[in-house]
């Protein structure tokens, strides 16, 4: 990030315990409120129509090459998924 100037990153996942340096950057958790994460998150991944949103939304099952734009996780309780980890995340 510093090679880059860059001064803001987001990652909208769990964290792996490598990339935590907290002498180097603050960490900082933004909430949404979850209705309006998911339609962001449908809006942002143009290429789902309105029958794979509810496809994926209401079964428990998830693609593993895109966990979090493409599975029932990223709308069945994303939040607590996040923090708890990858495991947790991934659980169908």
């Amino acid at each position: 990030m510093a090679k880059h100037r860059l001064g803001l990153s987001a990652i909208e996942r769990w964290l792996f315990p490598q990339e935590v340096c907290p002498s180097t950057f603050i960490y900082l958790t933004c909430l949404r409120h979850p209705v309006g994460r998911i339609k962001s998150s449908v809006k942002f991944h143009t290429k789902q129509t309105e029958a794979l949103v509810v496809a994926w939304a209401t079964k428990h099952e998830f693609n593993p090459a895109a966990p979090i734009s493409t599975g029932s996780a990223s709308v069945d309780n994303f939040y607590v998924r996040s923090f708890a980890g990858r495991e947790a995340f991934l659980k169908v």
